[in-house]
């Protein structure tokens, strides 16, 4: 059996993400970014916590190395998150998509250079599938404007 209840969890990360993107514009101006980020941030850490006291077991840092890069990496991603909250707050959701698609051949791209890895096989399939709903959308924006 290939399926297993982990499997479904980067569907359900996606339907997070869309779903705070999207919400974000639902907000009033007057309030604040930085209240946003922190709700946001402790619904983040409350859903891993829940989710490593229930998949994993606990692994101290091996050493001072893994520490930085795990604290570059929070870095990182912290004012990531922050700088997506501020451009989904200003600009349209359909301006901004064209980034996911750029973040996609990213993420190839450093994953053949760093890693070695070239999932072409596994990988292809569904990039076009995004790739061309992401297109279908551009079009239908633009027929709407006309």
């Amino acid at each position: 059996n290939m399926f297993t209840w982990t499997a479904a969890l980067p569907i359900g990360a996606a339907f997070c993400y869309a779903a705070s993107m999207v919400t974000l514009r639902s907000f009033d101006v007057s309030i604040s970014s930085a209240i946003i980020y922190l709700y946001s941030s402790v619904a983040a850490a409350l859903g891993a916590i829940l989710l490593a006291t229930g998949t994993t077991d606990f692994s101290p840092i091996q050493s001072m190395s893994d520490a930085l890069l795990i604290l570059s990496m929070s870095l990182c991603g912290g004012f990531g998150v922050v700088f997506l909250m501020y451009a989904f707050r200003q600009a349209p959701a359909s301006v901004l998509a064209p980034f996911s698609y750029f973040g996609i051949l990213t993420a190839f791209g450093l994953g053949w250079i760093v890693f070695d890895e070239l999932p072409l096989d596994k990988l292809f399939p569904g990039v076009i599938l995004i790739i061309l709903s992401g297109l279908t959308i551009l079009w239908r924006e633009e027929r709407n404007k006309t």
